[in-house]
């Protein structure tokens, strides 16, 4: 099983962002669950293979996201993930508004605003 490692302490990099950077941070098999409930595209689950991306590119994205989103809440936000981080970056750099992204931070969306 893969350990869920989020991103290091180094500054978020365009690359941390990637669909493919951020599916090796999630575990296969929560891939796999979340895959098959959004997508219902397996219907041999014993053939599902996690590392397989899904037909649709905005299926996978949504696969990751909620992922994401899992992990983050099941640890209480110790592991920073690329979504959360980002998320409160680019919404700070869009607005200069640190009630958004305090707002978002109490909603699980990302992190808070004195962590980035």
């Amino acid at each position: 099983m893969k350990e869920c490692t989020g991103i290091s302490t180094k500054p978020l990099d365009v690359k941390d962002v990637s669909l493919e950077h951020t599916k090796n941070l999630i575990p296969g098999c929560l891939s796999w669950l979340i895959r098959l409930v959004i997508t219902n595209e397996e219907k041999d689950y014993q053939a599902l293979d996690a590392s397989q991306s899904c037909k649709n590119v905005a299926s996978e994205w949504q696969v990751t996201s909620i992922a994401q989103d899992i992990i983050h809440c099941s640890n209480n936000s110790r592991i920073k993930l690329p979504k959360h981080i980002s998320l409160a970056l680019c919404v700070h750099h869009l607005t200069f508004s640190r009630l958004l992204v305090t707002l978002l931070n109490k909603m699980g969306h990302c992190s808070s605003y004195d962590e980035i």
